[in-house]
């Protein structure tokens, strides 16, 4: 137990039985996220509904189970995964879903801006 007491340190006490597969839902959209470009390769509109769809669901599991005891953690991560999302829009913007060049071109100043905040 000493020697895997990491895994589960910032787990929450209660519940642990349903909250102790926050790693492998985790380690699954890190897979997954991998695996959409190299299986959906012959469409990029596929590669980011999907992107999106995987980033929704995590967001919407990791805020219904709060795996982890620190308010603040689980509030740092629900923001990680919206910025995350919000990236995931701005590809839309970039693909060619937007035809006029000037537009992703000024998509990219808002892609950078957010980037940076």
């Amino acid at each position: 137990m000493a020697r895997i007491w990491n895994l589960y340190a910032d787990i929450s006490m209660f519940e642990r039985d349903q909250k102790i597969s926050y790693y492998s839902s985790f380690l699954t959209k890190r897979l997954l996220f991998v695996l959409i470009p190299s299986v959906c390769y012959w469409g990029p509109f596929a590669q980011i509904q999907l992107l999106i769809a995987l980033t929704y669901g995590y967001m919407c599991f990791y805020a219904h189970r709060k795996p982890h005891d620190d308010k603040r953690r689980i509030g740092l991560e629900i923001c990680n995964e919206a910025c995350f999302m919000i990236m995931n829009y701005h590809m839309i913007c970039f693909s060619n879903f937007n035809t006029d060049p000037s537009a992703q071109f000024y998509m990219g100043y808002s892609f950078i801006v957010f980037t940076l905040i």
